[in-house]
């Protein structure tokens, strides 16, 4: 189920006993879990996603794994962006389960009743029972939230239901979902799709799900076509996950549903169309913030300084990427020619070609650029210095 096949790999997962001892890098993996398609090592996003909830990963049922699982590929797979902790949020809450005695598995993620988006419809809570007793010790990267609970999660219980506002930059990513409801597309239809593939959704990827390219895609749990799932294993698979029959005209995806991975067309309109999205939400360089990631671009029409080019025939200033410190990005300082009269400096001659260095240059009337802006009130003294010309070179003696 983890795809841990290999003997390096097989070293990940070993038998538990009490009392319990967990070396660096281990947790408590049930076998419910794994089942639901939690696969090693876990994704950035559904880890946030039990940050944002203070939630220990047992804390959660199986059911409320494969809740997460479908959520995430029907991101990738139908709608076209990456799953995000605020559209998740918009359509399911935190619930903790009345018949639970202890925090493991106390908690699940439901549905909220009438979204203005409706959400898929399908199967309902499947049943595990006694998935609390069957659990093997896992490896992987160490993390907070794989710990074992002791106590409920740390998010104010007011907060589980406040339902996400989200953007007005997600309305066309509810309006598609809105769309793949309205053509039939329901949570059998995404939960066939990934087993199909051998696609674990929250296991940390490379690459979304639209890339797949096949039974040697990267994302796949296990690679190549004799890994392919065979209808008896698949139908094993969704009963033990739903809990509810096999039934084949349940899992044909309807006529107007087209996985993004088999129809490139409509993934690149998808992607072009739809907002950038993160872990969180909306992509930061969507919002404003720094886009230029610390980089200044001078301004046009600025008094150029000498490292800047030479105005173009159209009047205008080439643009320099400068960063924070005033320096000018990839290129060194330049030699720049001085004039008779720089503080500190010595008059520079040019040479004609040919080796023989003809007479002294005359004083150049031309004004050089300036290494800061002009204050206000010599631009208020007449008409701005003509653009500065390159210096020309004297003829050569005859």
């Amino acid at each position: 189920m983890l795809g841990l096949n290999s003997a390096a790999r097989a070293r990940q997962i070993r038998a538990g006993s009490l009392p319990l001892k967990l070396g660096p890098g281990e947790f408590v993996l049930f076998i419910g879990h794994a089942m639901a398609r939690q696969a090693l090592p876990l994704s950035s996003f559904f880890l946030l996603l039990l940050e944002a909830y203070g939630l220990q990963l047992q804390h959660l049922t199986p059911y409320s794994i494969t809740q997460v699982v479908i959520f995430v590929h029907l991101c990738e797979m139908f709608v076209g962006v990456k799953p995000c902790v605020s559209l998740f949020r918009y359509f399911f809450m935190l619930v903790k389960s009345g018949k639970s005695q202890d925090e493991i598995g106390g908690y699940y993620f439901q549905t909220r009743f009438g979204p203005p988006t409706p959400y898929l419809s399908g199967f309902g809570s499947g049943k595990w029972e006694d998935w609390r007793t069957d659990w093997v010790i896992a490896t992987t990267e160490s993390h907070e939230r794989l710990a074992l609970p002791t106590s409920g999660p740390s998010l104010a219980r007011k907060e589980w239901r406040a339902k996400e506002k989200l953007p007005e930059a997600f309305k066309p990513v509810l309006e598609k979902i809105g769309m793949l409801v309205k053509d039939g597309l329901t949570l059998m239809h995404v939960l066939v799709d990934f087993l199909k593939r051998r696609i674990a959704p929250l296991q940390r990827r490379r690459l979304a799900a639209w890339t797949y390219t096949g039974p040697d895609d990267c994302g796949r749990v296990q690679r190549g076509v004799d890994a392919d799932l065979s209808q008896d294993h698949l139908e094993v698979m969704v009963r033990g996950i739903t809990g509810e029959p096999f039934i084949t005209e349940h899992v044909i995806l309807p006529e107007d549903v087209t996985p993004l991975c088999e129809d490139q067309g409509l993934r690149m309109v998808l992607l072009t169309t739809l907002p950038m999205l993160d872990d969180m939400g909306v992509a930061v360089r969507q919002l404003g913030g720094d886009p230029d990631r610390g980089v200044r671009i001078s301004k046009v029409g600025a008094a150029p300084t000498s490292q800047e080019a030479q105005p173009t025939s159209s009047g205008e200033r080439s643009r320099r990427l400068q960063c924070q410190g005033g320096s000018f990005v990839g290129e060194p300082a330049s030699k720049c020619q001085r004039t008779e009269g720089d503080p500190g400096q010595s008059s520079s001659q040019s040479h004609p070609p040919g080796g023989s260095p003809g007479p002294a240059a005359p004083a150049s009337p031309v004004r050089q650029p300036s290494l800061t802006p002009p204050r206000q009130e010599e631009q208020q003294q007449g008409p701005p210095p003509s653009p500065p010309q390159q210096q020309q070179a004297p003829p050569s003696p005859q």
